[in-house]
């Protein structure tokens, strides 16, 4: 899933939200971390992992970021799932 923000046509900021679809699927951050670190018994089918946010370094600053965080909210709150998000760099 790729959200994307756009100022007058022009797409200015991009963030993917990764799915498994099944309990056997992995997401991206597991090859730093496991998915069992952040509790026992968490179903992966409930979670989107936040990855690949990219914003213009002139929109940098500005509150872009905090609009796509909210529209990942909204997203993740439709699909009852919960977001996880992770730094590798």
């Amino acid at each position: 899933i790729i959200l994307m923000a756009k100022v007058k046509g022009t797409i200015v900021a991009t963030a993917r939200l990764v799915e498994c679809i099944d309990k056997d699927d992995k997401f991206p951050f597991e090859q730093y971390v496991s998915f069992n670190k952040l509790g026992e018994k968490l179903d992966r089918t409930h979670y989107f992992e936040l990855s690949r946010l990219a914003i213009l370094p002139s929109l940098q600053g500005t509150n872009l970021l905090v609009r796509l965080f909210q529209e990942m909210a909204r997203f993740t709150i439709i699909h009852k799932h919960a977001a996880l998000c992770a730094a590798t760099k």
